[in-house]
């Protein structure tokens, strides 16, 4: 099996991107420095290496590269980090050191917190981070635990820091990205597309950042007895997220933002693999009596929706910075109709 990715990436930030800078000495010879990465984990701006913890950071110059797509591409660079899950919606989850996966299997919380923007992401119906993309993603910050006293009891063994990229409400800007993959030996073309789009709507006081991804994955593997189903792992993803920001004064600000990630796909192939010697995938089709009453054709589409929602206010009291978050996770039933 052979992946092909072809990557287009045309960007305009409304925000800046940390880099490499190259200075020419007198012999012409090219002296690498790179910038400082300045991190958020202790609640005060930090660089990496003053931390006095166990953290692995990953920049927006690295999250932007056509090898990452998604979270699991970027565990994968964390030792001692192990990624598991199964097809969308219900995506990867983390262990740090053999701590993650057994407490999820049991059905109890994650001992490993998910945090966007510094905001808890919890949803009880699936102890798993939210299915985001590297798109538009400013910083990850992969902390290892026990984090109890710095994130909060459900970080006992690690968290996991997302942080998108903000609203500058000072330059309009926008960002693009085109990709193309084929599987060989399957039928159809998968794609991404997506964009952000900065705008200033009052300088300095008020401004939005609307981002949209389309992920299309064509999907691999056969079904036993029917050569009718071509790519039964065949997956989408809508993925829409809209920030607001308003600079209510010198020491008051506010940030509203809305994510929506819209799946469709197949089957689950952990529940139905035969084989996968020789680099084929063979599944078996669904042969309970709940799923031929719902899929009488024996081809299965799920739909599955997740929509979340925050409200941030920050007050600058001169002595001190007080922060207040909330936020909220609407799951609905996988197979049930959406509200």
């Amino acid at each position: 099996m052979r992946n092909t990715l072809i990557s287009i990436l045309v960007c305009c930030l409304a925000t800046p991107i940390p880099g490499v800078a190259l200075a020419q000495d007198g012999d012409d010879d090219a002296e690498v420095v790179l910038d400082e990465i300045i991190v958020l984990t202790t609640r005060r701006e930090e660089s990496v290496m003053d931390v006095p913890f166990s953290i692995q950071a990953i920049p927006e110059t690295v999250l932007e590269l056509p090898t990452f797509n998604d979270m699991a591409d970027v565990v994968n660079l964390v030792p001692g980090a192990t990624g598991y899950g199964q097809k969308p919606p219900f995506h990867l989850g983390v262990q740090f050191r053999g701590s993650g996966i057994i407490q999820n299997i049991s059905g109890g919380l994650s001992p490993v917190g998910y945090y966007v923007d510094d905001i808890p992401y919890v949803d009880i119906s699936t102890p798993t981070p939210p299915p985001m993309s590297t798109f538009d993603l400013q910083q990850v910050e992969i902390v290892r635990g026990p984090q109890g006293t710095s994130w909060g009891q459900d970080s006992s063994a690690g968290s996991v820091i997302m942080r998108t990229n903000p609203v500058d409400l000072q330059n309009f800007g926008y960002k693009t990205r085109v990709a193309v993959s084929d599987v060989m030996h399957y039928s159809g073309t998968g794609f991404t597309v997506g964009g952000v789009l900065n705008m200033p709507i009052a300088e300095d006081v008020f401004g939005i950042r609307l981002s949209y991804l389309r992920e299309d994955d064509p999907g691999h593997g056969t079904v036993v007895g029917r050569p009718d189903i071509e790519n039964p792992l065949e997956s989408s993803r809508d993925t829409i997220r809209l920030k607001a920001f308003w600079q209510a004064s010198d020491k008051i600000d506010v940030e509203f933002t809305y994510s929506l990630w819209d799946t469709e796909y197949g089957i689950t192939p952990s529940t139905q693999i035969v084989d996968s010697t020789g680099g084929w995938l063979r599944m078996n089709t669904f042969a309970t009596p709940i799923m031929t009453t719902k899929f009488p054709d024996g081809i299965v589409k799920n739909s599955y929706e997740i929509t979340w929602t925050t409200l941030r206010a920050s007050f600058d009291l001169g002595f001190a910075e007080l922060t207040s978050s909330t936020g909220f996770v609407d799951t609905p039933n996988p197979n049930g109709p959406k509200p």
